[in-house]
């Protein structure tokens, strides 16, 4: 009877074990699968128009007004602008704004200053959720231009490709159309 007692509690210890296994198998299976969901609904693709093979250049911002037409996917959650400040001492700050490229009303803007900017860095400009973005043809511009506050040589520089690397718009240099475009990336949602 012992013998059998004996028998059988190690074969329930052995079961007992092997449902320990599999149910942390199984929570871990859940939570992978979650965390792939969670990737695929959160995370955020990235479409890269910087231009990175091929030549960049500067524009100062200083008197400046640099606008940028884009067409945006409706999941667009963040766009960002490569700008620069050669490490100087900047004043002042420069404003950004999206308009919609039918109506030119204004969507939303942001007030940078200048000090904030960090030099070769691409600047994040995290987009409201309460716009309608429509679909993918929809035509949007990006307007930079400089703050009255900001003094000589005080205000940065924003990169530009020399050729057209984004076929989707077109970039203007106080209202004059411009070969390249603006060095940008726009976040969205896949």
């Amino acid at each position: 009877m012992c013998n059998l007692y004996t028998y059988l509690m190690k074969i329930i210890k052995k079961l007992s074990e092997k449902k320990w296994i599999l149910l942390t198998a199984a929570c871990a299976g859940v939570f992978l699968l979650l965390c792939v969901r969670f990737y695929q609904n959160n995370v955020k693709c990235l479409r890269n128009f910087s231009g990175d093979n091929e030549t960049v250049v500067g524009e100062c911002v200083e008197n400046t007004t640099i606008l940028q037409t884009i067409k945006m996917p409706p999941t667009a959650t963040k766009i960002t602008l490569l700008l620069a400040t050669y490490r100087r001492e900047l004043e002042g700050q420069i404003k950004i704004q999206l308009i919609d490229g039918q109506t030119k009303a204004l969507i939303q803007e942001w007030n940078i200053l200048n000090e904030t900017i960090a030099d070769n860095q691409y600047y994040a400009l995290e987009l409201k959720d309460g716009f309608y973005r429509g679909n993918s043809d929809n035509t949007y511009a990006i307007v930079v231009t400089g703050d009255s506050s900001c003094k000589a040589g005080s205000s940065p520089t924003i990169w530009q490709s020399s050729v057209n690397t984004y076929p989707d718009g077109d970039l203007y240099i106080n209202g004059e159309k411009n070969e390249g475009d603006l060095c940008f990336e726009i976040f969205y949602r896949s």
